[in-house]
């Protein structure tokens, strides 16, 4: 999640809960290919450790990527914003929100099975903790944004494609592949950063946005 932002990231997966990183930013998957060579580079503010997470500053600009079928879309984004250098990890998560429902087990692994509705309550969460105003309002299953607010929030979409393609490389990206017989998933500190700072933008597991 970012700062004023919960950074945690995701795809919806062929309609199901899938499994999910929260992270401190925003979340879509762009695919397994490596980076176009017209992504422009984001510019890298500042790292900063705050009393939860790493979080990495970038600052946005307009840039337009492929998808997979060749198509060009403009992304117009020109605000600073701030994500979680690393997926949400288990022991983050169980010190927060508390139980949750990962296969693979691990302190140090990135929490998975959490629902978006479970992602905004975490955000929540881990703003009370911080003793930031929240930004999600929940009523049973809806909820309301509070747009400005600085507390922890799921990164938008568009904050989560500008920093992946203009970082991430699916050279380090942890995947089916990788994958052992005692667990599908890695530490989130295992990989290596991308050029912005980020750890598994691409791979390891799905991530939830707004």
């Amino acid at each position: 999640f970012p700062l004023n932002s919960f950074l945690a990231g995701a795809d919806v997966y062929k309609g199901q809960v899938q499994d999910l990183a929260l992270r401190e930013a925003n979340g879509t998957a762009l695919g397994d290919g490596d980076r176009p060579d017209h992504f422009r580079k984001g510019q890298l503010v500042q790292h900063r450790k705050t009393p939860f997470t790493t979080q990495v500053e970038v600052q946005g600009e307009p840039f337009t990527y492929l998808d997979s079928r060749g198509n060009g879309h403009l992304i117009d984004i020109s605000h600073r914003f701030s994500m979680g250098s690393y997926l949400v990890t288990q022991e983050l998560y169980e010190e927060v929100a508390g139980e949750h429902r990962s296969r693979d087990r691990g302190a140090s692994l990135p929490v998975s099975a959490v629902t978006w509705l479970e992602a905004t309550a975490f955000c929540n969460e881990l703003s009370k903790h911080a003793g930031l105003p929240l930004v999600y309002e929940i009523s049973g299953g809806e909820v309301r944004v509070s747009p400005g607010v600085p507390g922890y929030r799921l990164p938008m979409e568009d904050e989560w494609t500008f920093a992946c393609t203009n970082g991430a490389s699916a050279a380090s990206a942890w995947t089916s592949k990788d994958a052992k017989p005692d667990g599908l998933t890695r530490p989130v500190d295992k990989g290596v950063a991308d050029d912005l700072g980020f750890h598994d933008l691409l791979g390891n597991v799905w991530e939830w946005c707004n």
